[in-house]
């Protein structure tokens, strides 16, 4: 089981009723074999703040527990206005689609799609439990891609390893000795795994 809504807690801001972050349950296939499709959509939610995050915890870990289904969240924060207007282009694309019946769709997708310019969180991928190595990757990209400076905001534990929540940096840069760990800049990072 891993829980991590302690540690993301603490990278959550909230300047205006504008504000969320995106969390959805997903039912992977790789933990439920039956399930015939590579995710399947559980619940989503728009944490609006801290306290949005606490009262949903318990219903989050019971529904990843019943389900056997993971929690994860955008670290990059979301902007209501800006989803809603990603939602009016996905209501039209479907609506000229003759695609009515995914309009219900649009806010996870544009939820999902938005890529903020002011705020962006990178998750670098390692799947690797030696947290010395972990310690080496953070290093190597504070010392060695541009802009130099410290960039990784937290390590968030994962089933595989780890996921480090940076800033924006040289991937080119990263990738001279990294090349085999993946950079994810719109993805979100694991909230909550229960035991599978």
């Amino acid at each position: 089981m891993i829980d991590n809504f302690e540690i993301i807690g603490k990278l959550l801001t909230f300047e205006s009723e504008d504000d969320y972050y995106f969390v959805q349950i997903l039912m992977r296939s790789k933990d439920n074999p039956d399930l015939g499709s590579n995710n399947r959509l559980i619940k989503n939610y728009a944490i609006k703040s801290i306290k949005d995050l606490i009262k949903s915890k318990s219903e989050i870990i019971t529904l990843c527990n019943t389900f056997r289904a993971r929690a994860y969240i955008h670290l990059t924060k979301r902007s209501f206005k800006a989803v809603a207007l990603l939602m009016m282009k996905g209501l039209v694309d479907r609506i000229s689609s003759n695609q009515c019946s995914e309009i219900k769709r649009c806010f996870n997708s544009a939820s999902g799609e938005y890529n903020s310019h002011n705020n962006k969180t990178w998750v670098v991928d390692v799947d690797n439990t030696d947290i010395t190595e972990v310690d080496n990757i953070i290093q190597y990209i504070d010392s060695n891609c541009l802009p130099i400076g410290i960039k990784c905001q937290t390590i968030i534990k994962t089933l595989n390893g780890f996921h480090i929540i940076t800033a924006p940096f040289n991937v080119d840069q990263f990738r001279m000795k990294y090349c085999g760990i993946d950079i994810h800049k719109n993805n979100p990072t694991n909230l909550y795994t229960p035991c599978l």
